[in-house]
């Protein structure tokens, strides 16, 4: 008789984590560049042939360009910010000067041809730029540095990548395997990257894309070199949608012409389904080499092909992206171990070319907490209005039922049927329904005109009675894709539901056959219909011990949007519309009516002032004794330019421009991760499985806190349960078509606090308010009080 054992699960121990980031503490880094100065003829003819704001656009095509046609170009100064005195262009590596003059005086004529016969001289200079940190405060070490050069993390940034160029990194699978992938630069208008190449793939082609990318962390004094590996596809079709969506295609100049036009780098440059870029064509032309540039059509037929193009053509690679119909074969992202790799791979490559480069060390990069407790804050009321209405305006009779179930199960009411459902803590909703044909008619939802758009909102407008109730109306509409090119109707209905006082939530129609899928879409459409009511699911109020208001700052463009929890209520302020704090779903009404015009975003009051006196209308209403202030860095960047890295003071110091803030405000600054600028990281465990050793493996985490330093922390937020799990034991290479999910981890800055709480306690209320939405199992990207004034601002602003 045969004994089968059971056989020893992997296990996974310890807490450790790396980030995939590098600290540069050198104080100056000497930079040799050749500098090419602005022909002051051309300059003073511009100021007088044509509008400033007229020769800048035609000076971005020329700066794009020059980066196609010169990847060892450094960087391009945008003439706005110097005088022309000062370098223009800024060239490492080879450098050839007369080819770069014919290409100016070529742009010269055929952009601005009133300027073609003006003598066109560049003076160049060898120089040295010095890109190095400053202090703003070298007596205070809790200033963040910066760069003191203007243009020093695009100069750096592009500089660390040059000097990488043809990195080779090998990556070590569980058999002992090695696997070597060389990696080059590509050129784009917003920086530089790597790709490995040749390309991999059995069917479809992908490479792997190392992106870097500079930082600086609040109240730290040095640079930071974040690294983000990722995966780029290469697309077999480019069949777009019918609307000009535009590709930044990756092309390489083909070998026999790189000698003084420019290196082995990949750029990047906007290609479209019609056609490449005239301007773009007619300087290859110029030079030559338009015959060897594949036309469009060549590519569309299967762009895989030019990925190893004939030795006189120039390689074409068009990423795969969602705008792109057709499946890829290969999954996205990349495994945890891999990226690991890659991350130990740059590290080791840089710490041989730059001095003064480390990994940020494990004791300070630690772990606080792996998850919040959110069981003692789970509430019974969602806080919803006493008497609501829930309209359901269908074109599927599974609808009905199906909405119906889940607002009962959102809601766990004491009484139910289908007209009705009360909660327990006395909340009565008034559900009511509608077949949208009769509201619209047969072909009501077909417009193509700007007129038949005013038609469709007055036809509902007279269809339906205004609401006296805070009203949502869930409606089944197609996407704007199925209506064949005309104008999508989800608009001009919101806006004329609006004018009825009626909120709208719209889902796309269902199937016959209901899907586990479709009815969680369902659910998801219910609650968040239920979400612009003002339901959440967590007790805010019971987070802090005394009484406390939680405030979203967001902009849409410049117009400050606010949204504040305060004993478990939103409310909504917007500059103009509101003057005073109002519920939540008036709040986004009466937004939706303002988009009608847009007099109301020409706001005059500078937003620290706007933000000051909102504070203090809050607190004047409820009398609360705390507020907390959550804001984004990229979306106040430049409207609250105090809480920009370079402006951050100490607590006792902080101001809203020039306005002393209140000793009992906190302001909590979280940075996402666009643009890289929040660092990767992993987990470094241990592998403990049958004849195994134990061996350190990077893995993930789903959620939790990680502390940088006494105000640095980062949240990390799981992704939502319908993503599958991350996988550990896999390598890119061996499962190609499985798609490998990472968690973000967002910058959790506490850039003031109180005596009410530490910085640590501020985390933590900021982590834990990411898992209070009710539409969302998991995390959501940012705080209940931000997400509210984000969704407030999409919703009704479109």
């Amino acid at each position: 008789m045969t004994i089968k054992t059971k056989k020893k699960r992997t296990q996974y121990i310890g807490n450790t984590f790396a980030l995939f980031s590098l600290k540069m503490i050198k104080n100056l880094l000497d930079i040799p560049v050749t500098v090419v100065y602005f022909p002051t003829e051309l300059y003073e003819a511009l100021q007088l042939q044509a509008e400033e704001r007229y020769y800048r656009v035609k000076l971005k095509k020329l700066h794009d360009y020059l980066h196609v046609f010169f990847p060892d170009l450094l960087y391009a100064v945008p003439l706005q910010y110097h005088s022309i005195q000062h370098p223009w262009l800024l060239f490492q590596g080879r450098f050839n000067p007369s080819i770069v003059e014919a290409y100016v005086k070529t742009w010269v004529e055929k952009e601005l041809p009133a300027c073609k016969d003006i003598p066109l001289s560049l003076r160049i200079e060898q120089q040295f730029i010095q890109v190095g940190i400053k202090m703003n405060d070298r007596d205070n070490p809790e200033f963040t540095c910066s760069l003191p050069h203007v243009n020093g993390y695009q100069i750096l940034q592009r500089h660390i990548v040059s000097q990488l160029h043809g990195l080779s990194i090998p990556i070590v699978k569980e058999s002992g395997e090695i696997r070597e992938h060389t990696f080059i630069r590509v050129v784009t208008d917003k920086g530089a990257e790597l790709i490995s190449w040749e390309p991999m793939g059995t069917k479809d082609k992908y490479s792997y894309k190392l992106q870097l990318t500079l930082q600086t962390i609040p109240f730290d004094s040095a640079v930071y070199l974040n690294i983000h590996p990722k995966t780029i596809r290469w697309s077999s079709h480019t069949a777009t949608r019918e609307k000009k969506t535009k590709i930044h295609a990756y092309l390489r100049f083909p070998d026999h012409i790189q000698r003084g036009i420019t290196s082995s780098a990949f750029v990047q440059m906007e290609w479209n389904k019609y056609n490449w870029d005239e301007f773009f064509v007619s300087l290859l032309s110029v030079y030559g080499f338009k015959h060897l540039l594949p036309t469009c059509e060549q590519i569309k037929t299967n762009t895989q092909e030019w990925l190893n193009p004939p030795p006189d053509s120039f390689t074409v690679g068009i990423p795969y992206g969602s705008h792109l119909k057709f499946n890829h074969d290969i999954g996205a992202g990349v495994p945890v171990k891999e990226r690991a790799q890659f991350a130990d791979g740059v590290r080791m490559a840089i710490s041989e070319k730059f001095s003064g480069v480390f990994q940020p060390s494990f004791e300070v990069v630690k772990r606080v907490l792996k998850q919040v407790q959110r069981s003692k804050y789970e509430k019974k009321s969602l806080s919803l209005p006493s008497k609501c209405e829930y309209h359901i305006f269908y074109q599927n009779e599974a609808l009905r039922e199906k909405a119906v179930e889940a607002l009962t199960n959102s809601i766990d009411p004491i009484y139910v049927d289908q007209n009705c459902i009360k909660a327990e803590d006395g909340t009565e909703i008034t559900i009511k329904f509608h077949d949208i044909l009769t509201l619209v008619g047969e072909n009501g939802l077909e417009i193509s005109t700007p007129q038949e758009e005013l038609d469709l909102i007055k036809k509902v407008e007279q269809a339906l009675s205004s609401s006296t109730l805070p009203s949502v109306s869930l409606v089944e509409l197609h996407n704007k894709e199925e209506f064949d090119n005309k104008r999508d109707p989800k608009e001009p209905l919101r806006t004329a539901f609006a004018t009825r006082n009626r909120l709208t939530q719209f889902i796309t129609p269902l199937p016959e056959v209901l899907e586990t899928k479709d009815k969680m879409r369902i659910r998801h459409a219910v609650e968040d219909g239920l979400r612009q009511l003002g339901a959440f699911k967590l007790s805010i109020k019971k987070m802090t011990d005394v009484s406390t208001a939680h405030v979203g700052v967001y902009f849409d463009k410049t117009v400050p949007i606010l949204s504040a929890v305060v004993d478990d209520h939103v409310w909504m302020y917007v500059p103009t519309i509101t003057k005073d704090w109002v519920p939540y779903y008036q709040g986004q009404l009466l937004l939706r009516k303002a988009n009608k015009s847009s007099k109301w975003r020409d706001y005059p009051k500078p937003a620290p002032a706007f933000l000051y006196q909102a504070l203090v209308l809050l607190e004047r209403k409820f009398n609360h004794k705390h507020t907390i202030i959550y804001t984004i860095a990229q979306n106040t960047r430049s409207q609250l330019s105090c809480l920009n890295n370079n402006q951050l003071q100490l607590n006792e110091d902080f101001q809203l421009e020039g306005r002393i803030t209140k000793p009992h405000w906190s302001f909590v600054r979280i940075r996402k991760e666009d643009g890289g600028q929040v660092p990767e990281w992993s987990r470094i465990g241990k592998i403990q499985g049958e004849d195994m050793e134990e061996i350190l493996l990077p893995q993930s985490l789903s959620s939790g806190v990680l502390q940088m330093s006494e105000r640095v922390f980062y949240s990390l937020g799981g992704k939502p349960s319908t993503q599958k799990k991350p996988t550990y034991l896999y390598f890119k290479e061996d499962r190609e078509k499985e798609t490998y999910r990472k968690e973000t981890a967002f910058e959790v800055c506490i850039v003031k606090h109180t005596e009410h709480l530490t910085p640590l306690e501020h985390v933590e209320i900021t982590h834990l308010c990411r898992t209070a939405s009710l539409q969302f199992d998991d995390y959501t990207a940012f705080p209940l009080p931000l997400h509210m004034a984000i969704k407030a601002a999409e919703y009704t602003l479109g």
